[in-house]
């Protein structure tokens, strides 16, 4: 016989509903920023990455941020749409695109982060121990997907 549970007990229907409530959270914390939270995420990445002067190729920017690259393109694009970040060709691959934010760009994505941080840190006090909390996320996110073992 197999027994009975509620779908409260269940740690991947708590976390499934626990993300749609983070997601709207971001989303309203974003919305007057006029970005999206895969906008951010590739405008954040672009800025992240490029901030010792090296810009990104765009394959690194969807790597960096877990994103299909047809995603990323797409994203990219809007972004370049907006001039929040622009493209260049990579002088050692005439195939890649190497990805600059813009001065707006930037100043958006500072605010941004700033924004969701708080909103973030703030969302997650119900959890308590956040540091406890993060590592947990952490030894999830890091899971090797073929074998369950972590990346590090």
């Amino acid at each position: 016989m197999i027994e009975q549970h509620s779908a409260g007990d269940s740690a991947g229907f708590l976390l499934w509903h626990a993300n749609l409530r983070w997601q709207r959270t971001m989303a309203e914390v974003l919305a007057p920023f006029g970005l999206t939270h895969v906008q951010f995420v590739v405008l954040t990445t672009v800025w992240w990455l490029g901030r010792d002067g090296h810009p990104p190729r765009q394959r690194d920017v969807a790597e960096h941020g877990g994103l299909d690259p047809a995603m990323t393109s797409q994203v990219t694009n809007a972004l370049v749409g907006k001039r929040w970040i622009v493209r260049g060709q990579d002088p050692a691959d005439a195939r890649a695109s190497l990805l600059y934010v813009t001065d707006q760009g930037r100043d958006l994505a500072e605010e941004a982060v700033v924004a969701l941080d708080q909103a973030d840190r703030s969302f997650f006090e119900a959890a308590g121990d956040r540091p406890r909390l993060i590592g947990l996320l952490r030894k999830i996110a890091d899971r090797d997907e073929r074998g369950g073992r972590s990346h590090g």
